[in-house]
């Protein structure tokens, strides 16, 4: 019998009887019909069934890329100048959870705003009344191939999360309801099938996640204010479909504002010439360092009170508080400069507040 062409792979002629299995789910395959290609590591003669190279598998178990080694390589790769961008899962992860904590921190300082749509104002006492928050954990899931994720996965992926605030109508302000949301996006494919991302979100993503932003404005009459922050920021063309050159080019919508928050850069990207989305830019910019240890000082302080301590080390604030490191540092160090803290050094503890 004459080898059989499969692909670029050369398969051996076998005996009827033989038994032709796939190198990586290791399924035994009924014929060879059921062989998509070979596998592409040098000299391997595995095949690879068509099952799994619908799942993008091109290797055999022996030969498999893992993420360490894909992380390697890109590095190898950012250090050669070949790629610009390079960001890890879980650093893509702390940047959704760090910048949506942040604005939490930022609207919760807003006592009343302006409706964008009415000019009624509006005037919110308790922000978490009307608070939401998710994610798009179920993706993460289905590309994984799992049925679960525990603490390793959600610290080491980004989940796409969101948080939003659904202020509702006010007929005595004649006031339609009002959605402020802020939405991480990541490409969840390439941060958990490769562990890292090497591209900036393009016009390509950024429309399509505008359609079905179109098509939930269609089914009510709700006005949104929205923020996409991209894990990896956001190129060029993305740019420049909300902030074009003339602004007569740029998307826009009778009950949305939009805006795109770059995380790589820390930038803020609207149509700064559109007066609307000048006014609410505000919302969506981060709190200062400086801002944002004022509030996380009086956060610390109802912890020392709520836990009956009189000292508190950084290691502990950042686990129990929604602030980064730097914030409570330097929260601390605005604590000790009015003389009812000060600051000491544990042994194996670290830095730490201690109440005099």
């Amino acid at each position: 019998q004459l080898p059989v062409e499969v692909g670029s792979l050369s398969l051996p002629a076998l005996p009827e009887q033989a038994l032709l299995k796939c190198g990586s789910c290791l399924r035994v395959l009924p014929s060879r019909d059921r062989v998509s290609a070979g596998c592409t590591a040098m000299g391997c003669g595995e095949v690879i069934c068509k099952d799994c190279a619908s799942k993008g598998i091109q290797r055999c178990r022996l030969h498999v890329v893992t993420s360490d080694d894909k992380w390697q390589e890109a590095l190898a790769a950012q250090q050669a100048g070949q790629i610009d961008l390079l960001v890890r899962g879980s650093q893509a992860r702390l940047r959704e959870l760090n910048y949506l904590n942040r604005i939490r921190d930022r609207v919760s300082q807003v006592e009343t705003l302006i409706h964008p749509q009415t000019g009624g104002l509006i005037t919110i006492k308790d922000w978490q009344a009307f608070a939401h928050a998710g994610d798009e954990r179920a993706d993460v899931l289905r590309l994984k191939g799992s049925v679960l994720l525990d603490a390793k996965d959600t610290s080491e992926f980004p989940l796409n999360a969101w948080m939003s605030y659904l202020l509702p109508a006010d007929s005595k302000q004649k006031n339609q309801a009002l959605e402020i949301k802020v939405q991480a996006l990541s490409r969840l494919d390439r941060m958990i099938g490769d562990g890292f991302d090497t591209r900036a979100l393009s016009a390509e993503e950024l429309s399509r996640y505008l359609v079905k932003i179109d098509l939930d404005l269609q089914s009510d009459a709700t006005f949104r204010i929205l923020a996409l922050a991209s894990t990896t920021g956001w190129d060029e063309s993305a740019r420049e479909i909300v902030a074009p050159a003339s602004a007569s080019a740029a998307f826009s919508h009778p009950r949305l504002l939009i805006y795109l928050f770059d995380l790589e850069a820390n930038a803020l990207v609207y149509h700064e010439n559109d007066a609307r989305l000048k006014q609410y830019a505000e919302l969506f910019n981060p709190l200062l360092v400086s801002e944002e240890a004022g509030l996380a000082k009086e956060h610390i302080e109802a912890l020392l009170l709520e836990r009956g301590h009189s000292s508190l080390t950084v290691a502990d604030a950042v686990r129990a508080l929604s602030h980064s490191e730097p914030v409570i540092r330097a929260a601390f160090k605005m604590m000790a400069e009015t003389g009812r803290f000060r600051l000491v050094g544990l042994d194996d503890l670290g830095t730490a507040i201690q109440r005099i």
